[in-house]
């Protein structure tokens, strides 16, 4: 099978399934396992058609080749062009044989790459079609403007190609320097953030080994975002008690036990999410400080000492806008109605700890997107209703929003992150 079929199969199921495409992608090699020689070209293909998939469209049209086609041979016209255009050198045989499949016409490869697309991209810009030039819907791009991001067009120029790789080193079990020497010797190379003493960023090296070698086994680092890692900083929770009511994979409630908190309580409403915590909790040796519970924090926290809560950290289901680069079948996922059905759950979760936070307990509310809807609306409501006060942060690394420069925002094409709001708050 040519890496393009399966490429097309993969997302033809994402877009009619409405999945991830990490877990499609998944499910196809389990199920082709005789293919795993195709999976690093099918994560290129996969990830970046989507990426630019609107803009390969413009690209089709303007050439006369986009209509007619739908499912997989859409994807599948949509994967050649992509590889006609990217300055790679394509197979061209291959991708001749997939023209005739197609029935387009023997001048299709000429005419695609007589084209000039970063020329095309600038013209699009020119003209305020920056939805088209960086393959992002149009309702996405004024609820992007609304956040007033700084350089929005750099921002989503940066959610075009693959995000810079963060580890977290374990520091209770080794040293930051001891642990770059290691990931050396198995051929990576990381340098020491000037901020956040236990995170590295990964300067060379297959990120798809990274979670394959023996050190990632014996707990030596996980792989986690800077921005992510700075919650914990921002927390400071050495001998408090931590409540974190949306744990998911447990990156954060890991950290929050490596940094000395007395105790952390790991809530979340997916059972699998918490087993994935409770066998990451295991694998750093830390599973002895942290107390796993299924519970649906937006309606009931489960610990009885709830007073005896020093810091709640709700990190909610968001858009995910800010993971876009990771994640770019968001584009074609995400309605206007998935950011209300959002909003909704963030209010309930955010009022679920309000109501029951002691006077003086810290909150810690982040997401990894970037509209003022998830985020600063949410937050200053209930600031404005006398129930928080916003705090300043501490390390303060990102940018300010534009709506209140307590609320710290940071950003792919400025920090080298994904994109990622964290508002702390104490309950009044």
């Amino acid at each position: 099978m040519y890496p393009e079929i399966a490429a097309a199969i993969i997302l033809n199921r994402v877009e009619i399934e409405k999945r991830a495409l990490r877990d499609v992608a998944m499910e196809f090699f389990e199920e082709h396992s005789s293919l795993d020689y195709l999976k690093p070209i099918v994560r290129v293909l996969t990830l970046n058609t989507l990426r630019n998939y609107m803009f390969i469209d413009y690209l089709l049209e303007i050439t006369g080749y986009r209509g007619g086609y739908r499912g997989m041979k859409k994807w599948l016209l949509r994967i050649i062009t992509y590889e006609l255009i990217s300055g790679k050198k394509p197979k061209l045989s291959r991708i001749n044989k997939i023209i005739d499949k197609l029935s387009l016409s023997s001048s299709f490869v000429n005419d695609i790459k007589s084209l000039d697309p970063e020329s095309i991209r600038r013209k699009l810009v020119k003209v305020n079609r920056i939805d088209i030039a960086y393959s992002m819907p149009k309702w996405i791009v004024s609820l992007l403007r609304k956040a007033r991001i700084p350089n929005l067009e750099k921002f989503l120029e940066s959610l075009l190609r693959d995000p810079v790789t963060w580890i977290r080193a374990s520091t209770h079990r080794i040293n930051v320097d001891a642990l770059s020497k290691l990931l050396s010797n198995e051929g990576f190379s990381v340098k020491k953030d000037n901020v956040l003493p236990d995170c590295l960023k990964v300067l060379k090296g297959d990120r798809g080994k990274l979670a394959k070698v023996k050190l990632y086994e014996l707990g030596y680092y996980v792989i986690q975002d800077k921005a992510s890692i700075l919650v914990g900083h921002i927390v400071k929770p050495e001998d408090k008690v931590v409540l974190d009511l949306t744990c998911g994979a447990g990156l954060k409630t890991t950290h929050f036990a490596q940094l000395g908190a007395k105790k952390v309580i790991a809530q979340d409403i997916l059972y699998n999410k918490l087993v994935d915590a409770s066998n990451l909790a295991s694998r750093l040796g830390l599973d002895n400080k942290i107390l796993f519970i299924v519970a649906d924090s937006s309606v009931f926290i489960v610990h009885r000492d709830v007073k005896d809560v020093d810091i709640f950290v709700i990190d909610p289901p968001c858009s995910g806008i800010g993971r876009m680069a990771l994640q770019p079948e968001l584009k074609i996922h995400l309605t206007p109605n998935d950011i209300k059905r959002y909003t909704r759950l963030q209010y309930r979760l955010l009022e679920s700890v309000i109501k029951r936070a002691r006077r003086g307990a810290k909150i810690l509310y982040s997401t990894c997107t970037v509209t003022i809807e998830e985020n600063e609306d949410l937050v200053k409501f209930f600031e404005k209703e006398g129930f928080v006060e916003i705090l300043d942060q501490k390390p303060f690394i990102g940018s300010k929003s534009f709506y209140d420069p307590r609320i710290q925002r940071l950003y792919p094409h400025l920090h080298g992150t994904q994109g990622f709001t964290i508002t702390y708050m104490e309950a009044i």
